[in-house]
């Protein structure tokens, strides 16, 4: 179940949380990567790349047609934040298998980022942007088994819905 709710000039949705699980990186990655990751693994449906820093995140150029060949949804590139940039982390997500070259802010990649950088960090309350061309900042809320995402959003289209 989605719920969203408004909280003053931002949405939040509130989204089951995806526990990662550390897997081998696939040799074909590795050999595109420049150097190892500071950790691989994968959620439910999207593979996770841990990188060492934001500017790894940022400079990452995409091999779509290998992200294509090893996922079966997408691929989260993520890395801690800078210091001082009161960031826990950033992130990009990649997803050609279903049409999408890079998504601009992927909720659900964020119920996967929340949990790892969660534990990792050893925090509850984490700041996260997604470092995309359009890009957005979120706040990610750990609670049980599920994660609140906060961030502005833009109406893009208004209308009813019948169901």
């Amino acid at each position: 179940m989605l719920s969203a709710i408004r909280k003053g000039d931002e949405i939040q949705l509130d989204f089951p949380s995806d526990q990662p699980k550390t897997r081998e990186i696939p040799g074909a990655l590795l050999q595109f990567l420049s150097k190892p990751p500071v950790w691989f693994g994968r959620g439910r449906d999207d593979l996770l790349l841990v990188l060492e820093n934001a500017a790894a995140v940022e400079s990452f150029v995409p091999d779509l047609e290998l992200i294509n060949s090893i996922t079966e949804r997408g691929l989260i590139v993520t890395a801690p934040g800078d210091i001082n940039s009161g960031l826990d982390m950033v992130s990009r997500f990649f997803a050609p298998k279903v049409g999408i070259a890079e998504d601009s802010v992927t909720g659900s990649a964020h119920c996967l980022l929340a949990v790892y950088w969660g534990y990792r960090l050893g925090k509850k309350l984490l700041c996260a942007r997604q470092a995309s061309l359009r890009g957005g900042l979120l706040t990610l809320e750990l609670q049980g088994d599920r994660v609140l995402l906060s961030g502005k959003a833009k109406t893009m289209l208004k209308g009813e819905f019948y169901g």
